[in-house]
């Protein structure tokens, strides 16, 4: 029994030691490129903030970054934003929205990718020559580089001998397509289209106001699509912008779907209620007698009767007061469970998967 614990233990140890090895090796992947020249940094981060920081508009210069690749310099140019993920990247091309300067594929050995993943970037790859769109190849170190967010480390569990050993590895990016900002309409261009649209059903709309976490306006986007939302909107200067790791969030989603930009959300509110929309916004289930819980429904007993507008509100603040005057109902979800300081709501791209799932539901009834 000693010998079989002495040995687990030596295998244990052996484990962990390669674990933190195989980390100090990632980092230093990472860090080896920008430790070597610190104005690489600089000008990646650089070209990064400039292209998200204004979605109306595409940077005009050529910004260049040079990486050592077994002694050998290499300048990787890119003009825009990168683009990365599968689903982002193909969708991108696909749609044809954004202006679109050139694609980065991994270059790959025959055991790197399973061949459902190596079809898929082959896939793309054909999309974009068909489109005249110039493709380059470069190592996974190169992509990292273009990309840096995006390689996740991971983990699983693997028993042996009845005991767990924690096992990593490592994501590995196989596309990334350099791409302009996504065109945002703004909704003053829009707006004769818009009020003559789907008169036969009744149309759901969507509005985000101050969300900040891009993963969550992701995860929204995405329900959005799936769940047949007819338009999107965001207010102009929301602090989080539609960049990559937004679309990479969504699968996909922003590629696909119109985002309309309000500049103020008030008038655009009030403007939609002298029209006969119902303005409803969600809250934080509770129990007291304020007045915000005395107009709070139930998602499952709210009904559609007319075309209806969904406000998703700061993931900690929820929506202003002024905005809160203007909402006709309170939509909510009920806990099934006793409530605990910390979790008493629910995060809010999984609150509006929950509400619009019901909606498209209700939607299908009302016919």
């Amino acid at each position: 029994m000693k010998q079989n614990s002495k040995r687990f233990s030596r295998i244990t140890c052996s484990v962990f030691e390669n674990i933190k090895s195989s980390e100090r090796n990632f980092s230093d992947v990472k860090s080896n490129y920008t430790s070597r020249n610190p104005k690489n940094q600089t000008i990646r981060n650089k070209s990064h903030n400039i292209a998200s920081a204004d979605l109306m508009s595409v940077a005009n210069e050529t910004r260049a970054t040079k990486r050592k690749t077994k002694g050998l310099t290499k300048p990787i140019f890119y003009k825009g934003e990168i683009l990365y993920g599968a689903h982002p990247v193909y969708l991108a091309l696909f749609e044809r929205k954004r202006h679109l300067f050139q694609l980065f594929t991994r270059i790959y050995k025959e055991a790197s990718f399973s061949l459902e993943k190596m079809e898929r970037i082959n896939r793309i790859e054909k999309l974009a020559k068909s489109l005249g769109i110039p493709v380059h190849n470069l190592h996974q170190q190169e992509m990292e580089y273009l990309a840096p967010g995006s390689v996740h480390q991971n983990c699983m569990l693997k028993t042996i001998s009845n005991s767990c050993v924690l096992i990593f590895f490592f994501y590995i990016l196989g596309v990334c397509l350099d791409v302009g900002p996504l065109p945002v309409l703004e909704w003053e261009d829009t707006k004769c289209k818009l009020e003559n649209q789907e008169s036969t059903n009744l149309p759901v709309w969507l509005v985000l106001n101050e969300i900040l976490d891009p993963m969550n306006v992701g995860a929204v986007i995405r329900s959005a699509q799936y769940f047949g939302v007819n338009k999107l909107f965001v207010v102009k200067g929301s602090r989080c912008k539609l960049s990559p790791t937004v679309s990479k969030a969504s699968s996909g989603a922003l590629e696909v779907m119109d985002i309309y930009q309000i500049e103020k959300l008030e008038h655009f509110l009030q403007v939609k209620k002298t029209q006969g929309w119902n303005i409803i916004s969600t809250v934080a289930y509770c129990e007291d007698e304020s007045e915000v819980s005395n107009q709070m429904t139930d998602i499952t007993d709210f009904r559609i009767s007319k075309p209806t507008i969904l406000i998703l509100g700061n993931e900690g603040k929820g929506i202003s007061l002024e905005i809160q005057k203007l909402c006709d109902t309170f939509v909510s979800i009920p806990p099934k469970n006793n409530l605990h300081p910390g979790i008493d709501s629910l995060n809010v791209s999984v609150a509006a998967g929950v509400i619009l799932y019901s909606l498209s539901s209700r939607r299908k009834d009302s016919h």
